[in-house]
């Protein structure tokens, strides 16, 4: 494949979500009314285009420039990059946008603010239905990793009788999606293997950091742990 293409875009605002603890990456926020009119009225892009993508990275505002000289490193997967601003990670949200969006093929991976991979990382790899597990024990469907989707199957979801978009939360629609479309989940987390190292606080553990760059293979963070990381992320960029 050859070197990956990427375009900056703009996503609208929701309401913004408290920051997480380090052991989870779950997202609490319920959907606003203008959400659930959004997904009730959205349906697949046209077909008489011809779509480019099947990668889309999301970013916070401001930090598009190095998630995406990070994803061109460790992926020769052609990608758009979708700025969201700090608080606007409502995946229904990006994913209602993303289904109008004649550029992204109706199959494809979604990556939410702000996750990198920490080394060379095939496409395929990034299709590996996951569910996050935090140090109690509690599993998570909606999370930052990359996920599969259908721009055809989240219509059919949104359409579902048993849905209501201003009553379920991020979390309630990613474990409906999966059940629906998925195999069964690989479980990861911070806290054992070597998947993905979640940083939340503006002041990480350097060294757990550090081990997550070198062993792991994604870092996910949010608006103000990704700050707190910067450094490191150019550390891996010149390797």
């Amino acid at each position: 494949m050859g070197k990956a293409k990427t375009k900056t875009e703009s996503v609208g605002a929701v309401a913004p979500t408290a920051v997480q603890p380090e052991e989870t990456s779950e997202v609490t926020t319920s959907a606003t009314e203008s959400v659930a009119e959004e997904l009730a009225a959205a349906q697949p892009a046209s077909t008489s285009t011809n779509p480019s993508y099947a990668l889309v990275v999301c970013a916070y505002a401001g930090t598009e420039e190095l998630v995406r000289r990070v994803w061109e490193q460790m992926s020769d997967e052609p990608f758009l990059i979708f700025s969201v601003a700090d608080g606007d990670d409502d995946v229904r949200m990006i994913a209602t946008q993303i289904i109008a969006d004649d550029r992204v093929n109706d199959d494809f991976i979604l990556v939410m603010p702000n996750t990198i991979p920490c080394s060379r990382i095939k496409g395929a790899e990034l299709t590996l239905p996951v569910v996050y597990v935090d140090k109690a024990g509690k599993e998570h469907y909606s999370h930052r990793l990359p996920m599969l989707f259908s721009k055809s199957k989240l219509v059919e979801l949104y359409n579902s009788p048993e849905y209501s978009a201003d009553e379920e939360s991020d979390e309630a629609f990613m474990r409906d999606y999966a059940k629906r479309y998925y195999t069964r989940p690989v479980q990861v987390s911070h806290n054992f293997g070597n998947y993905v190292t979640i940083v939340q606080r503006g002041d990480p553990c350097t060294a757990v950091v550090a081990e997550g760059i070198r062993r792991r293979k994604f870092i996910c963070a949010n608006a103000v742990g990704f700050k707190a990381i910067e450094q490191f992320i150019e550390t891996l960029l010149s390797k």
